[in-house]
């Protein structure tokens, strides 16, 4: 008879499969709630208004045939990830414009991931503390809020998860030498490239897996190194084909400014340093992530110079991990994978290697790296107590409570739009977007004051002139800093005035919005319509002839609510007024152009063409306004 009276071993494919489930239904419910939520920001972009998208599978081939942005607009054609664009096409196809169902297939990514990493976890590291701690801090993460919340993020959420299958499957290959397993493995990292460019960090991640974490001789190893080639080979040549060019960023306009603060510093030397003063900020953010805004562009996150402490302090502690890693990949250990898998994560985002066009830095930027930190904090932990596991478990428990909490608290911002602009206000100051973001959503209680509930004017005008009063002051105790921010809070306050129709107090906002950014062409036209209200007609004339010489010859621009059409009419009308009779035929028919049924053009038109003495066709015209709207007909 046994007298041993220790608790039988658990089977580890048993505790593999109900920590699975578990991690599971915990990601599910902690981002079940975004099933309800609208679309927010750059859904915008990739599904709403992308030309591509609306025409479901009829437009998979345009997308794996087009940069990223380029079924909305045509700026930055360097990024190329058509999966995720395709998944959104599929989707309007049963679907529609449902941003529950998108929603809904987030959540299940996520939690896929979450999955996914316990196994990798579980196959790299053989204790279930570890393995389940560290993906439950992974799950519990609040910097992953802005992955799992924005629609537009599935680029993250399906790299990432592609990504980690791959690593998972080669790691199997290298262990058993099944050609199966390559070739999935193969497959899942091309898909993973052809979904976000940044995949292609992973081409290091496993070798340091391979050699860290396993025993695998090195023949086998090289094999299951080399299953990344045919992804990157296909993917190379199909960015080359569609982009023009291999990784460096294309039409990089004046506005990436307000993306990367980097590029607003006056030396290298100031980029450089400020470039050290990130490292402190991600690890702020890894650690604590509060606050948490939307966008950390210029403004948000500031200049600084070698002459302060903190870019030598950013500079200290990356050469601090940078020898931590060293010394503990020559152990070959947990602690030197997750080093190292940090540090290869980090290479892009950190803009030390290469300049990050879409933002200065971002919490989706960290989403990647996140695996390896929750990683080493798990097994941390878990060396910390004497690899006790109940004393690992609660340390590990309670750091899980307290950033589940952070991140509940933080997902209903993401509801849409509002909510999300709401949210970050009180952390917008000197940031050109967030003022931007939030001075719109000013100008839209104002128009709702001002139609619908008169009462309210003098509160929303007040609260409009004290904030941007409070950028405008910022700009001028420290314009290098702030300068960009000056244009969205200019902009906002003569909207305001323009709003209640005080429109000579909106003049030398205006004039000063296009003086510090001449391409801003709805602030010409505005400009335009004051002059020829106040019977200024050749400065009028100057003012649309600017606009239409900025304004891309597209029906709609994002950010602007005037009609290409509108700016061709009001030109036609101000070139009547200071007698250009033939321009402002020309123009009419530049309204004409973009809006074949534009009854105003037409009677323009027929005006113009009844001045210049073409009777007959001047009656054809105002025929055809008359029928559009006889409203034009004269009583």
């Amino acid at each position: 008879m046994s007298t041993d009276s220790r608790p039988p071993e658990r089977d580890p494919a048993h505790t593999l499969m109900w920590g699975g489930v578990a991690l599971f239904l915990f990601a599910t419910a902690l981002y079940g709630q975004t099933v309800g939520f609208s679309y927010a920001l750059d859904d915008n972009a990739v599904i709403t208004s992308n030309r591509w998208v609306q025409q479901g599978l009829r437009g998979v081939w345009p997308l794996m045939t087009s940069h990223f942005f380029e079924g909305f607009f045509s700026a930055y054609a360097s990024y190329y990830r058509p999966l995720a664009m395709v998944s959104f096409a599929v989707e309007f196809e049963f679907f529609g414009f449902d941003p529950r169902v998108s929603h809904g297939i987030n959540v299940v990514l996520y939690a896929s991931t979450a999955v996914a990493l316990l196994r990798l976890v579980w196959e790299l590291i053989h204790q279930p503390v570890v393995a389940l701690g560290a993906t439950a801090l992974w799950v519990a993460s609040p910097l992953h809020v802005e992955v799992a919340a924005s629609i537009k993020s599935r680029d993250e959420l399906l790299a990432l998860l592609l990504n980690t299958v791959f690593l998972v499957l080669a790691v199997r290959f290298a262990k058993t030498g099944d050609r199966v397993l390559a070739g999935w493995a193969a497959l899942a990292f091309a898909a993973a490239l052809f979904t976000k460019e940044s995949a292609l960090t992973f081409v290091a991640v496993l070798p340091l897996t391979l050699f860290s974490l396993t025993r695998t001789p090195l023949k086998r190893a090289a094999w299951a190194c080399a299953t990344v080639l045919p992804g990157v080979l296909l993917y190379f040549a199909a960015r080359k084909a569609v982009t023009g060019r291999l990784l460096s960023a294309a039409n990089v306009e004046e506005e990436a400014v307000a993306n990367n603060l980097l590029l607003a510093a006056d030396t290298p030397a100031e980029a450089w340093a400020t470039t050290f003063k990130f490292v402190l900020v991600y690890l702020r953010m890894l650690f604590w992530p509060d606050p948490l805004v939307w966008d950390y562009s210029i403004g948000q996150v500031t200049l600084v110079t070698w002459s302060d402490a903190v870019p030598w302090l950013g500079l200290g502690v990356l050469l601090l991990l940078t020898g931590a890693l060293a010394w503990r990949l020559r152990r070959g250990d947990v602690f030197g994978w997750s080093l190292g898998f940090c540090a290869i994560t980090y290479a892009i985002p950190s803009n030390l290697i290469v300049r990050v066009y879409g933002s200065t830095l971002a919490e989706r930027y960290l989403y990647p790296l996140t695996v390896g930190f929750c990683v080493l904090v798990a097994y941390g932990l878990w060396r910390l107590v004497g690899q006790r596991v109940r004393p690992a478990a609660a340390l590990i428990a309670a750091l899980v409570l307290a950033w589940t909490a952070r991140s509940w608290d933080r997902i209903p911002d993401w509801q849409n739009n509002d909510t999300l602009i709401t949210s970050n206000a009180a952390h917008g100051d000197g940031n050109p977007r967030l003022v931007g973001a939030w001075g719109s959503a000013l100008s839209s209680r104002m128009r709702y004051a001002v139609n619908e509930d008169p009462s309210q004017i003098e509160a929303v005008d007040t609260e409009i002139l004290e904030y941007m009063g409070r950028q405008l002051a910022l700009v001028e105790a420290d314009p290098h800093q702030y300068r960009y921010v000056e244009v969205e809070a200019r902009w906002v306050l003569a909207l305001n005035h323009w709003i209640q129709g005080e429109l000579n107090e909106a003049r030398p906002h205006l004039r000063r919005v296009v003086e510090l950014e001449p391409k801003r062409a709805q602030a010409w036209w505005y400009i335009g319509f004051i002059e020829y209200d106040s019977g200024n007609w050749p400065a009028a004339v100057e003012a649309y002839e600017a606009a239409l010489r900025v304004r891309p010859k597209t029906g709609v621009v994002p950010g602007d609510d005037v009609l290409l059409q509108d700016y061709y009419m009001n030109l036609s009308l101000a070139y009547d007024r200071v007698g250009r009779t033939e321009d402002a035929l020309e123009a009419a028919d530049g309204a004409l152009e973009w809006q074949p049924n534009y009854a105003k053009a037409h009677a323009m038109r027929g005006n113009m063409l009844m001045q210049l003495g073409r009777a007959d066709e001047a009656t054809t015209a105002l025929d055809t306004a008359f029928a559009l709207d006889p409203a034009l007909r004269a009583p």
